[in-house]
């Protein structure tokens, strides 16, 4: 299996630099962090990671814009919202919705069942 490669897009810089950690020690995974869904989209748009974990409610703005923004530019890239809010999420079938605080162990399976 080739590198595993995963953008985090999430305002909560403490929180985003947690789940890195966390998932590079179990992936052994290549992480990038951004804090905003427009600075993200250039990488996204290079096609370079193989999923994306995002917030929904940002300061910047919403993090659902991510999914409208991967249909524009023809990209089947899985998404993994980490959120409180699931009721009012899109229902699409590579995106899945996950609460905070988030399970650790439900989000590693959930990336490995994306990928898989």
């Amino acid at each position: 299996m080739a590198k595993v490669k995963i953008i985090i897009i999430d305002d909560e810089l403490d929180f985003a630099e947690t789940l890195s950690e966390e998932i590079y020690i179990s992936l052994e995974s290549e992480n990038i962090i951004f804090q905003d869904l427009d600075s993200a989209l250039p990488k996204i748009q290079e096609g370079w990671p193989s999923i994306i974990l995002s917030d929904v409610f940002m300061t910047t703005g919403s993090g659902l814009r991510l999914t409208s923004e991967l249909e524009k530019i023809k990209l089947d890239i899985p998404v993994i919202y980490i959120t409180g809010m699931l009721d009012s999420l899109p229902n699409k079938e590579n995106v899945t919705m996950l609460r905070k605080p988030i399970n650790m162990d439900i989000l590693l399976k959930t990336i490995k069942q994306k990928l898989a």
